[in-house]
């Protein structure tokens, strides 16, 4: 028997899409038909063709300097996450966190620049203050997306700092690319986010980050609650539950601490 090529059933149109869809994920910036080409080595007309055909499936959407990931893009995500069972790892970390601090948990993973939450564990108090799974919302004034743009390297996170349109939702919104970016280099000094009182008034939110094997943060884990009951004086408190629990999930997914630290592929 002949051995054969794997790429002999390749078609080449296909490898295209499928290249086009991983770098726009990793430009994390709109890109243009003509950025699309030059990159690929295609006709600018083939790369809009491209494109044209992927807003029409729902997998990307045009905004006025190009075109981006669209919702579409999300739905294929949380079908990933389903079938790599990241939320049935992820669920009894944040049961236990939502038992221990008495407040809604949840997971949040990057998403078309914004922190997209992919689970949720309610609090056991009556009241709740929480979004629910597949909730977008904007990186700046959010615990976990604070925490997911935190630790991008340099030049993405700058890329998506400068592309946020900083919508005041509450007073102490964040409203300034300069304020964001030096809250992100406070997230890492810290180790933790807050959210506090930015996205909702009454609401605080803490999130923390989650790595996996090769120590990269692919994730964030966090805890909302009113206001009444999360006050600045639990803040040292709910950083501690929250960043066990994140090392926990870390651990999980095959992260491993350093003497010095850092992270580290497990043997």
């Amino acid at each position: 028997m002949t051995s054969t090529s794997p790429d002999r059933y390749n078609i080449p149109s296909v490898v295209k899409a499928c290249q086009a869809l991983r770098l726009m994920a990793e430009e994390r910036t709109p890109i243009t038909p003509s950025g699309l080409a030059k990159q690929l080595t295609m006709s600018r007309t083939t790369a809009y063709r491209t494109l044209r055909t992927f807003v029409h499936e729902g997998l990307v959407e045009e905004v006025a300097d190009g075109y981006r990931l669209g919702t579409g893009m999300l739905r294929l995500a949380l079908g990933v996450m389903d079938q790599l069972d990241v939320r049935k790892v992820a669920t009894p970390v944040l049961r236990q966190l939502s038992e221990r601090s008495g407040e809604t948990s949840h997971l949040a993973v990057l998403a078309s620049g914004k922190s997209l939450l992919v689970e949720v564990v309610d609090s056991p108090n009556p009241l709740r203050v929480a979004s629910r799974p597949g909730a977008l919302v904007d990186p700046y004034c959010c615990a976990t997306g604070k925490v997911l743009l935190a630790h991008l390297p340099p030049d993405q996170q700058a890329a998506l700092v400068a592309s946020q349109v900083f919508t005041p939702r509450t007073p102490r919104t964040i409203v300034t690319a300069d304020a964001f970016t030096a809250e992100l280099s406070k997230v890492v000094s810290l180790g933790f986010a807050l959210d506090d009182e930015e996205f909702i008034t009454g609401a605080r939110c803490l999130a923390a980050p989650v790595r996996d094997a090769a120590g990269r943060v692919c994730a964030a884990v966090g805890i909302t609650a009113a206001a009444s009951r999360f006050t600045p004086m639990r803040t040292g408190d709910m950083a501690a539950l929250v960043m066990d629990s994140a090392r926990q999930l870390s651990e999980l997914i095959g992260w491993r601490r350093t003497a010095d630290g850092t992270g580290a592929a497990p043997r």
